[in-house]
């Protein structure tokens, strides 16, 4: 197998916690099985044991995620997997701005999509999963869970005071579940598709105001939360989230979830 420049990080980290050398092995495959779908991805976060307060993204840009606090003693495992816990009240990770995290000019808006594997441990409240932007007059996307438990995926136009959502009008639950979600940067209602567990699922599309574009903001990237005075804490479990500049694909977003099945037994 060759090694991609990606997981350097994932070797100088060392072997996963409670691992070996065929944990780490399976780590090497499931990250080279994500990389060959999600391309060239802005970013790849996946868990390693010996992450303390912050996380290298075994992207190929290797994005630096920098926690609340450390995250050493809240891992649990999940196949050959791990999931890093947040609490809910004050557990997040910021990773910088960058011009390869947003997906508009404020003219044009281009094919993007976000998502990952998580535990919510609760189906009644409002929690971010992955955001960009620093605050409520600066934000341009984030993936969330409604306080009904529904995956949302919203894309916001500020200068417009504007936006584009598409929801999924069917809770998480509080089992394991991927959620991916793409755009097709159409700038219309109806670009954005969401996918549960490696399935299509019909979304219920909103807009408000003239939307034109999403604008590159300074404001960070999230993970768990949202806004640079952080809310809406993500209570439960993260196995990885990802970034990247594509509009992936139903076939790839299954061929995904089977890899996710796989590595973390589901």
């Amino acid at each position: 197998m060759t090694i991609s420049r990606a997981e350097a990080p994932i070797i100088r980290s060392g072997f996963p916690r409670g691992g070996s050398l065929s944990g780490l092995q399976k780590r090497r495959e499931f990250i080279a099985d994500k990389l060959s779908i999600l391309g060239d991805a802005a970013l790849l976060f996946v868990p390693i044991g010996t992450d303390t307060t912050s996380s290298t993204g075994v992207d190929r840009n290797g994005r630096v995620i920098t926690w609340d606090a450390t995250i050493a003693g809240r891992y649990s495992t999940q196949g050959s997997g791990l999931l890093v816990d947040f609490d809910g009240a004050a557990n997040d990770g910021d990773t910088p701005d960058v011009d390869a995290l947003s997906f508009g000019d404020s003219q044009y808006d281009f094919p993007f999509s976000v998502g990952g594997l998580f535990v919510p441990d609760v189906n009644n409240a409002l929690m971010t999963l992955l955001a960009k932007g620093g605050a409520a007059t600066t934000e341009e996307w984030e993936l969330f869970l409604d306080a009904s438990g529904h995956p949302n995926f919203r894309l916001a136009d500020e200068s417009a005071t504007a936006f584009l959502e598409g929801r999924y009008a069917v809770a998480a639950g509080t089992s394991v579940v991927t959620i991916d979600a793409t755009y097709s940067g159409s700038r219309l209602v109806g670009g954005i598709s969401l996918y549960t567990n490696g399935v299509s699922r019909t979304v219920t599309n909103d807009s408000s105001g003239a939307y034109v574009a999403m604008e590159n903001s300074t404001g960070l990237m999230h993970v768990g939360a949202r806004f640079a005075t952080k809310e809406q804490f993500f209570n439960g479990r993260i196995g990885y989230a990802y970034v990247t500049p594509r509009m992936l694909t139903a076939a790839e977003i299954a061929e995904s979830y089977h890899q996710d099945v796989a590595y973390y037994a589901l």
